[in-house]
């Protein structure tokens, strides 16, 4: 399967979310594990009978902790294969800097373990797993590059917002990310999904290695409650442009 790439606009299971999908017809998606169990279980959709056959849809498990400490992994794993995404974003577990050293390592290694168990149990369903990158070492970070390798996987994913949210900076964001795409050379892993910015200037700032990224900016840049399906599909197609520049993947898409 494809790498993504470009703009991944992170969408909700409402009305006007739905309508801008079939207006704009972006190449992929981001939806997060609870709105695609309300999509799959209480709508009887699918990924594709939501969205159509050419958006490729991505789900994950970044979601508030309250939210991510009801869901085991056999629940996860219930939602996606009712949904059928074709990538997912498995078992986060929140890991911050004023956690112990020995709980965030052992958060880490519950992130990656649940990353191999659920690639093993998705091995013949039609979704492929984009692990996300954990920790704040190097020596914890190294447990995820140890899975990425055994997983033969070649992109992963990067959780942002809590750099914007919690204070530390899109600053910081961008250096912990130099970081990381030092660390990934010579890994299986050469590209990037980074979730939670959709600026293009702060986008243009990050490693060549971060290739795609995904947010709910586009919200604000189509306001698709207001706007014609023709306005949001020529608006749309603007702002993408303008992330593939930003990212440097504008002839790769």
């Amino acid at each position: 399967m494809d790498k993504i790439i470009g703009l991944v606009p992170r969408v909700e299971a409402q009305a006007a979310h739905h309508e801008f999908i079939r207006s704009a017809r972006p190449s992929a998606i981001l939806v997060d594990i609870v709105d695609a169990r309300k999509l799959a279980e209480t709508q009887g959709e699918t990924a594709h009978s939501y969205c159509g056959d050419k958006t490729s849809v991505i789900t994950t498990t970044t979601v508030s902790d309250e939210l991510l400490n009801l869901i085991s992994w056999q629940r996860e794993l219930d939602i996606v294969e009712a949904f059928a995404p074709d990538y997912h974003i498995p078992t986060d577990v929140a890991t911050y800097e004023e956690h112990s050293v020995a709980e965030r390592r052992e958060n880490v290694i519950q992130v990656m373990e649940g990353t191999a168990w659920m690639t093993n149990q998705l091995h013949d369903a039609p979704t492929e797993i984009i692990p996300l990158i954990k920790g704040i070492t190097p020596s914890e970070r190294e447990i995820c590059y140890q899975t990425f390798k055994e997983l033969e996987v070649d992109q992963c994913a990067f959780y942002g917002v809590q750099y914007i949210t919690g204070g530390a900076g899109l600053t910081e964001l961008q250096d912990d990310l130099e970081i990381v795409a030092g660390e990934l050379e010579g890994t299986s892993v050469d590209t990037i999904f980074l979730i939670g910015l959709l600026s293009p200037l702060y986008l243009s700032r990050m490693p060549d290695s971060v290739v795609a990224a995904s947010g709910l900016r586009w919200l604000r840049e189509l306001s698709p409650r207001s706007t014609s399906a023709t306005e949001i599909e020529n608006q749309y197609a603007e702002f993408s442009e303008e992330i593939e520049v930003a990212l440097s993947v504008q002839d790769a898409s």
